[in-house]
């Protein structure tokens, strides 16, 4: 598999005077909420406590077809990107939670820790089949197709991630998620929105808290490849930002500071050395 270099900007800008309503980005073509999302689903895939999983304890998956343990980020974020980066904005008020991923990140593949033959050895037996199940297709004779994929191709490997170590057939996987605490709570908080503008390509988050309007842009860059964070308020001295990476859960990875680039991360997927 093709190693993945991968390069990340991504800028907090502390902005004063600059007035949270100036723009009404809920018109045009937009979706918006009222209501601000919780942590409810932070570190999903360590359940909220990544301070507990280390080495082999690592999970495996963020949970299965039958149930998605973070509903609230498949109804309620706001997704942005540029075909290539991706990340969904939740829009919390004691924390910013963004959830990010880049896609060519894989797991599984020939470059898993069993190496090649193993991702391909599978129903090997059966090969020679697949000409005469194709041609009972191109005929139209669904019946016979079905009936020789049923009776040889039933391989007892696992297409579930969970199912075996190294997971060899891979899945989509994550780049982990962002945080950026603000130390507000939503007690005396009003006015909030959190909007989604296709006419600007920008997620927006607004509201009011202690007579002082709040407002984050986000944007992903296709010429730049980067993804932007704006925090702003109308009243100087109001903001005092962390920001931490919770990366991906399977892989493995250190921070180092750069001269020329800052704080960077750099990690592979344990599961194939993908980069």
């Amino acid at each position: 598999m093709k190693k993945l270099y991968f390069f990340l900007i991504c800028s907090l800008f502390l902005v004063s005077g600059l007035y949270a309503g100036e723009t009404d980005y809920t018109q045009g073509l937009s979706i918006w909420f009222d209501t601000p999302n919780t942590l409810q689903g932070y570190a999903v895939w360590y359940g909220g406590r990544p301070d507990l999983w280390k080495g082999g304890d690592k999970p495996e998956t963020a949970g299965n077809a039958g149930h998605n343990p973070d509903p609230a980020w498949e109804s309620q974020s706001l997704p942005i990107g540029n075909g290539s980066l991706g990340a969904n904005i939740m829009g919390s008020v004691e924390a910013e939670r963004i959830t990010f991923n880049e896609k060519t990140l894989w797991r599984g593949g020939p470059n898993t820790a069993k190496g090649a033959d193993y991702y391909w050895n599978v129903n090997k037996q059966s090969a020679h089949l697949l000409d005469e199940i194709r041609q009972a297709f191109t005929e139209g004779n669904q019946e016979k197709a079905e009936m020789l994929t049923r009776q040889n191709f039933n391989s007892e490997v696992s297409y579930d991630a969970d199912g075996e170590t190294p997971f060899r057939f891979g899945s989509f996987t994550t780049m982990g998620e962002f945080y950026v605490e603000t130390g507000l709570n939503i007690i005396g908080m009003s006015d909030y929105k959190r909007i989604l503008s296709l006419d600007s390509a920008m997620a927006v988050v607004q509201f009011k808290k202690d007579h002082v309007a709040y407002q984050r842009n986000y944007f992903i860059s296709y010429p730049a490849n980067v993804m932007v964070m704006r925090f702003s308020a109308d009243q100087p001295g109001k903001q005092n930002l962390v920001f931490s990476y919770a990366p991906n859960p399977v892989s493995t990875g250190n921070m180092a500071s750069d001269s020329n680039k800052g704080l960077v991360y750099s990690a592979s997927l344990d599961n194939n050395g993908i980069k």
